[in-house]
């Protein structure tokens, strides 16, 4: 998987964006790169010991030159090179899967049908890199990569140019020592052939999760893979012949990639060819969106550049529906319960807010008029007066005019005493053209009666008489 990048690794090689590390090799250190067109690959940073061999670069410009002529399906084929600069390197396309050796190691070996369908796909990516005249020369686990639509064969010809370096001289051997063939570790030429020896090694640990010649150190694996048979007692009864096969001793014993596919027919891969635990893996290895540093992705870089502008776009001209936006997994186109549920409480607050606003502000003013327009108004003689009330309408033009009637407080009674009638205290008489006379008794109580009563003339006048059939109150109003 994809890791993110280190301190003092760099941010960036040739036109390619790093985003992160992918594994590290014989040769040197490999990155998930991103073209300025949002193109993945995946670099290969020559190390700085081979990169100033006399002569390595040389070698290397050839090797690279060659891969570049392999174009195979089952392969990842080169996309760019820089064979001159400070730091060579080589980038291929990228496979979003993860390695034989990482698939097996972490899960478990492959099924059978699984194995065989390997076989036809490595066998095929063999057959196109021998058509371009170039030999793999290190194919092992960590060098093919299982993607959903069939392995692919990675790293192919460039060892070459190492081998002939410095560090063969010292001694070191490169290549995988338990996946090599015999001629190879003696430092024979090498053939097509030796890539067939390297691919029975290869299905025989996919199958059982071990090399055909054990492990251990490096001197005690050669021996064993040029002196000793494979152990291939463990391997499946429909794979173990295949095996046995490409595992000759003999070059010329092992059969040919076109000889595999005959064999093998039509065991070509499928949409579900791997098992599910490794089919489940491979999400993670999704590359990651255009604008992250690393990680696995869930969106490609095009669909990360338009979303948010469609999305801004919605939430300016329509804000409801942008809260209705269908989320994904609704069902039906439906919005989400969540947010139904929230906009409904949003209302609801709002409306409330609006309600107890509009009561701030008109309750006051309607109790304050009110209380107004019943208060007893002064007079200049210090009396209260209460506000007139409004004649009825007759149908005609109507003139009124009125003198304010006045209440004098009293001082309490000590003793029942009869009220006159039209006292100076509590006479209105105000008169108005065509309209009937309006006559205010209060009562002892202090609740008022009002009657009506025009006079015979059609010219009605209006007076107030305060009557009393009781003792007066104890206290005035």
């Amino acid at each position: 998987m994809v890791e993110d990048l280190r301190a003092g690794d760099p941010q960036s090689v040739g036109p390619y964006r790093l985003l992160g590390r992918l594994g590290a090799g014989g040769m040197g250190q490999v990155f998930l790169g991103r073209s300025a067109g949002g193109r993945l690959v995946a670099v290969k940073v020559i190390r700085p010991e081979l990169a100033g061999e006399p002569g390595f670069r040389a070698r290397f410009a050839r090797e690279v030159a060659a891969a570049r002529t392999v174009s195979g399906l089952f392969t990842a084929p080169v996309a760019d090179a820089d064979v001159q600069g400070q730091m060579p390197w080589l980038a291929t396309a990228y496979v979003a899967g993860p390695s034989l050796a990482d698939a097996v190691d972490t899960q478990s070996p492959l099924p059978v049908a699984s194995v065989l369908t390997l076989a036809a796909g490595l066998a095929e990516g063999l057959e196109a890199i021998h058509a371009a005249g170039v030999v793999h020369r290190d194919l092992k686990p960590s060098n093919v990569l299982l993607a959903e639509d069939g392995p692919r064969v990675i790293d192919f010809g460039i060892s070459r140019a190492a081998e002939a370096s410095v560090l063969t001289q010292a001694g070191t051997v490169m290549g995988s020592p338990g996946f090599m063939s015999p001629e190879q570790a003696e430092g024979r030429e090498v053939g097509p052939a030796s890539d067939v020896f390297s691919l029975g090694a290869v299905l025989a640990f996919a199958a059982t999760g071990q090399g055909p010649f054990g492990t251990g150190a490096t001197p005690a694996l050669l021996y064993r893979v040029v002196y000793q048979q494979p152990d291939i007692a463990h391997l499946p009864g429909a794979i173990r012949p295949l095996v046995e096969r490409c595992l000759a001793k003999d070059p010329g014993q092992r059969p040919a990639t076109t000889d595999l596919l005959t064999e093998l027919g039509n065991a070509q891969p499928t949409h579900d060819w791997l098992p599910a635990p490794v089919t489940e893996v491979l999400s993670r290895y999704a590359p990651p969106p255009a604008g992250a540093a690393s990680g696995p992705a869930t969106q490609t870089s095009a669909q990360a550049r338009r979303a948010p502008t469609v999305t801004s776009v919605q939430a300016r001209r329509t804000p409801t529906q942008a809260a209705f936006r269908v989320q994904p997994g609704d069902a039906g186109g439906q919005p989400p319960r969540k947010s139904r549920r929230g906009l409904a409480w949003a209302l609801l607050v709002t409306g409330l807010l609006a309600v107890l606003a509009a009561a701030a502000i008109l309750v006051p003013r309607v109790l304050g008029g009110s209380l107004l327009s019943h208060a007893p108004q002064p007079t200049p003689s210090g009396t209260l007066s209460s506000p007139p009330s409004p004649p009825p309408q007759t149908g005609g033009a109507v003139s009124q005019s009125a003198t304010p009637a006045t209440l004098s407080p009293s001082p309490p009674a000590q003793s029942p005493s009869p009220v006159t009638a039209q006292s100076s205290a509590t006479t209105e008489s105000p008169t108005a053209t065509g309209s009937p006379t309006a006559t205010e008794s209060p009562t002892a109580t202090g609740s008022p009666t009002a009657t009506e009563s025009p006079t015979a003339t059609g010219s009605p006048t209006a007076s107030e008489s305060a009557t009393a059939t009781q003792p007066a109150a104890t206290s005035s109003p």
